[in-house]
């Protein structure tokens, strides 16, 4: 179960443990339908919508917004030891569409609309590199034909 604490509340319940009427500080939210998409707040305002099945185990981490040049990912990070007996540590950045997904190291996770945020399993595939690309050049055609098509009905509106 997922809780929800706002400022608002939380200062609405000290007020009433000072008066001496408590209630729980916490607020149960709803979860959401098995079926269909649920959604994780992020920072930066921006929300990552997951399968209903993936929200209970996502939810447990708390997950950023990272601004990339395709657009906002989901992503965590995790502090992580090594060397000698744990002699260092580091954080390693963690993306929510390859966790979904568990991907090995040196594939990529596609996604399908080319929207970042959307990380259902039916938006995500497991591909390599190359596949990736031809997928991004099947889908640059794509909006070029269809650029160009808008182009022609424009002019022919204008004759």
């Amino acid at each position: 179960m997922t809780y929800i604490i706002s400022m608002a509340k939380r200062n609405q319940n000290s007020t009433q443990a000072q008066s001496g009427t408590e209630r729980p500080l916490c607020q149960a939210m709803t979860p959401p339908k098995p079926s269909g998409p649920a959604f994780i707040s992020l920072t930066q305002d921006q929300v990552a919508i997951v399968d209903a099945k993936d929200f209970g185990w996502l939810n447990q981490w708390k997950w950023c917004a990272v601004n990339t040049p395709r657009g906002f990912v989901a992503a965590r990070n995790e502090r992580m030891t090594g060397g000698i007996q744990g002699t260092f540590t580091f954080q390693k950045t963690i993306y929510m569409h390859r966790q979904i997904m568990n991907a090995p190291e040196g594939k990529m996770v596609y996604h399908r609309n080319y929207i970042t945020l959307d990380n259902q399993r039916h938006n995500l595939r497991i591909c390599t590199y190359n596949q990736n690309q031809q997928e991004a050049r099947e889908y640059i055609e794509q909006l070029q034909t269809e650029n160009r098509r808008l182009k022609k009905e424009l002019t022919n509106r204008r004759k």
